[in-house]
């Protein structure tokens, strides 16, 4: 009885120093994903921007490069064409 109420308490002590030590971990987390269209000249190539804290994270190509007419404009504004 003995043995096993002090194998008990080892163990929780062992589980308990685990939960202390990973609860310090930094987790990443995303504040939030969208996709949008890079362009460059009448070329435009969707991507999806993953931003955290208002900072890129990870741009990832959705679609193959898109050339439109040579007179063609990008109408976005620059708060439009921001990434995050």
């Amino acid at each position: 009885m003995k043995k096993a109420l002090i194998l008990i308490l080892l163990l929780l002590i062992i589980f308990s120093a685990f939960v202390i030590l990973t609860k310090g971990e930094e987790r990443i987390s995303y504040d939030y994903t969208h996709t949008k269209a890079i362009c460059q000249g009448n070329s435009c190539q969707d991507f999806l921007i993953t931003c955290s804290d208002n900072e890129l994270v990870e741009m990832v190509p959705l679609t193959g490069l898109v050339t439109f007419s040579d007179d063609w404009e990008d109408r976005r504004s620059d708060d439009e064409k921001r990434l995050c």
